[in-house]
């Protein structure tokens, strides 16, 4: 015979929840944290498509364009740009890899012109210009100058 056949049945039952409270605490986690890092995966795999296929770089690129490539909704797709995106929206987040790209052109490419700079990560040329001073605090021209600006003899002193 087990010890709780001689229990009253009020500390049966109260033992019965408390293992039941106890078990679904435990799958809810599990549950959870799978969740999680699917999420992340997916994440990872809609940052990878929108850098290896230069998605970005379609100057009219919608969100839904991502939520059908995907088939997430427009909630869930917030959620992974708020959870792994620094909380950026959409446009914030196209945006940041755009000049996260210029830079990188701008830096390795000095035979590109700034207007095909632009063109190619998405942006006209003053768009491209807004966005990397509001970015960088300087104008693509200003960073481009500086990286080809001779060196300072005083500085060899």
């Amino acid at each position: 015979k087990n010890q709780l056949s001689n229990a009253p049945i009020w500390y049966v039952t109260q033992m019965r929840a408390y293992v039941f409270f106890r078990i679904s605490r435990f799958l809810f986690n599990f549950a959870n944290e799978n969740q999680k890092r699917m999420d992340k995966d997916l994440f990872k795999t809609i940052d990878a498509i929108i850098r290896k296929e230069r998605l970005y770089a379609q100057v009219n690129l919608m969100r839904e364009d991502i939520m059908n490539r995907f088939g997430i909704g427009r909630h869930h797709l917030n959620d992974q740009l708020n959870a792994f995106a620094d909380g950026m929206s959409f446009p914030q987040y196209i945006n940041s890899i755009r000049m996260e790209v210029a830079y990188d052109l701008l830096t390795n490419h000095p035979e590109m012109s700034i207007t095909n700079v632009a063109r190619e990560v998405g942006f006209t040329a003053p768009n491209l210009r807004e966005q990397f001073k509001r970015c960088y605090g300087i104008t693509p021209a200003e960073y481009r100058a500086g990286l080809i600006a001779p060196d300072n003899p005083e500085d060899d002193v």
